[in-house]
């Protein structure tokens, strides 16, 4: 399968006693190596085998489809969204399923294909508490926010451990055009995290100078914390 040497391939899934799930030293199955290099033609032919695992992970914990959409082997991601046994919100390793995967590193086509299923939760958190959406912020993938603005049962207000909504993490990196379509979307200015900062607070102390002055604009933002420069000025915690 890696090198795809079809006829071989072909032969071999004829025989029923060739185990089409069998693994490597590093855990991985053809279908996941299909899935790692992009052998569309491969993923094709092992997929017309009923027992194959396409829910199968390698030693890392890594799925079929977390591979996928790392790698944004788009023709593959159709193939398996055809699976009626496909989980679609398998995670990694870390806690990461497909759409987190491919929002962080910002694989808009695959992002696409997953959220127009109705089963893909847009809500689904990291090990390490934090939201897709708070992943979108951080990276700044305003295409991606758009697609995902468009599911209803996205929630807008989710925070991560740290209690940071989507727009304080945006305020935090300096991400101006997620902040700015986070606001526009209607999401809290003022509300605060763990440490009591809002955004504008958080913006403000890690010099964001333009998120600063867009939140400042804002009709009833908060400004305890920032001067009339834009500045931060550590506020007094009750």
């Amino acid at each position: 399968v890696r090198w795809w040497h079809r006829e071989v391939v072909e032969v071999l899934l004829k025989r029923e006693e060739v185990r089409v799930d069998q693994r490597d030293g590093q855990g991985r199955t053809p279908l996941i190596w299909a899935a790692e290099v992009g052998r569309v033609k491969a993923a094709k032919v092992l997929l017309l085998r009923k027992d194959v695992d396409v829910n199968a992970r390698d030693l890392k914990g890594t799925p079929v489809l977390g591979l996928v959409a790392r790698y944004c082997w788009v023709e593959i991601l159709e193939l398996l969204l055809q699976h009626d046994d496909l989980d679609v919100n398998m995670r990694d390793g870390s806690g990461m399923t497909a759409l987190a995967i491919a929002a962080q590193s910002g694989k808009l086509k695959v992002v696409e294909l997953l959220v127009l299923r109705r089963d893909v939760d847009v809500n689904a958190r990291d090990s390490h508490g934090t939201p897709v959406l708070g992943i979108v912020a951080r990276y700044g993938r305003v295409d991606i926010l758009k697609l995902l603005l468009q599911r209803d049962d996205l929630d807008v207000n989710t925070r991560n451990e740290s209690k940071m909504t989507a727009l304080a993490i945006a305020a935090f990196w300096g991400e101006l055009e997620v902040a700015e379509l986070l606001v526009r979307r209607g999401l809290d200015v003022n509300v605060r995290d763990n440490e009591g900062f809002t955004p504008l607070m958080l913006a403000a102390k890690r010099d964001k100078a333009a998120v600063v002055k867009m939140l400042m604009r804002c009709d009833g933002v908060d400004c305890e914390g920032v001067d009339a420069n834009g500045k931060f000025i550590r506020p007094i915690m009750n």
